[in-house]
């Protein structure tokens, strides 16, 4: 089964559009996973991309969809929708083709185990928590940049059997605390 989530993308710019005319604003890391969380969850509700594997990442008013939809019509719709308040441009990195269900076939189990190693071969992401359940992959815990919360995530994303991954990651900076 493929799903809509929420994740950090990057990589060559494809279909770039701008949302409107209004001057680009600067948005918080929690501005962000919340646009985030609300593009994936209004992809995830429409009929005809529900079923398809799409990854949001939010940065600086920039919403960057990646993964797979199944025909030109739904990128476009997937597009159109992640068009919304505090994003001023979209980067469309979607390709068009079926996605089937291998990344199913994987148990979660080692899904997670998977993870876990990406993560440890860092020493800032070594920390945080893994859970899998059906293919999507909660990460917990506090980073201290936004830096080290793209590099946990992206290393989720990449590892097989990973349908989505939902950040639950805090970004706390010691420095700001001392003031």
């Amino acid at each position: 089964m493929k799903s809509v989530g929420s994740m950090i993308g990057g990589g060559m710019l494809f279909g770039l559009s701008l949302a409107g005319s209004a001057p680009a604003q600067a948005t918080s890391s929690a501005q962000e996973a919340k646009l985030e969380k609300q593009i994936a969850a209004d992809l995830q509700k429409d009929p005809n991309l529900g079923n398809n594997h799409v990854d949001v990442s939010v940065y600086r008013d920039v919403a960057t969809l990646t993964g797979t939809v199944d025909t030109k019509a739904e990128r476009t719709k997937a597009e159109q929708i992640a068009r919304t308040d505090g994003v001023t441009t979209v980067d469309d990195q979607l390709g068009v083709g079926s996605m089937g269900p291998a990344a199913a076939a994987i148990p979660d189990g080692t899904v997670t185990v998977q993870v876990r190693k990406q993560l440890t071969t860092d020493a800032a992401l070594k920390h945080i928590s893994v859970a899998t359940m059906d293919g999507v992959v909660t990460l917990k815990g506090r980073v201290s940049s936004d830096q080290a919360r793209i590099r946990a995530l992206d290393a989720a994303r990449r590892t097989t059997g990973v349908a989505r991954v939902e950040d639950d990651l805090q970004v706390v900076n010691p420095a700001a605390k001392r003031w």
